[in-house]
């Protein structure tokens, strides 16, 4: 008698796998879009309050969208795989953050050099004002963090980001994953 359960649903001939890589980069745009549009208006008000709830927003619709991303990813990829594991949910969610990072580090630099210089220059004053009270700190080093700060807030927004996305990926893997009929998809 010929056994023919598969757990692992082979492709049909006439269905392609779902990309990871190329949806992934459509969705790391849409997720930086949202950022940056989000970023803007927290940079526009004049409310501490109001850039606080902001970018409470922010997170909120960050984490929703990497979440509805990654439910997509994993649908569309079980109905041609057979199934979504948790480490290919994680993998997309990472790599779709990681995407939006570099896209927002570009943001971030083009930003502080010709979008919005003075913010940056607003930055070196406060950080000025509380160095200057710090004795240990030598005058040079100031001074040559200030030269670089354009490239330090860029590669600062691409770790700070990338963690950010790896860490909310982990978490929304596990909700995210999509099991062969009669797993627990739970």
């Amino acid at each position: 008698m010929e056994n023919n359960f598969n757990p692992i649903q082979e492709p049909e001939s006439n269905v392609k796998p779902v990309s990871k890589w190329n949806r992934a980069a459509v969705e790391g745009v849409k997720l930086a879009i949202i950022s940056i549009v989000l970023m803007l208006a927290a940079s526009l008000t004049q409310s501490k309050g109001l850039g606080a709830v902001i970018w409470i927003v922010k997170l909120v619709a960050t984490i929703t969208f990497l979440w509805w991303a990654m439910k997509r990813y994993s649908v569309a990829n079980a109905a041609v795989m057979g199934q979504t594991p948790y480490a290919d949910s994680f993998t997309f969610g990472f790599i779709t953050s990681f995407l939006s990072s570099i896209v927002l580090a570009v943001y971030t630099y083009v930003n502080c050099l010709f979008i919005n210089p003075e913010q940056l220059e607003l930055a070196k004053d406060a950080y000025m004002t509380q160095l200057e009270s710090r004795p240990e700190v030598s005058m040079e080093i100031i001074e040559k963090v200030f030269e670089n700060l354009e490239i330090i807030s860029t590669f600062g927004v691409l770790i700070i980001y990338t963690i950010f996305g790896l860490i909310v990926s982990a978490i929304l893997a596990g909700s995210t994953k999509v099991l062969p009929e009669g797993f627990n998809n739970n």
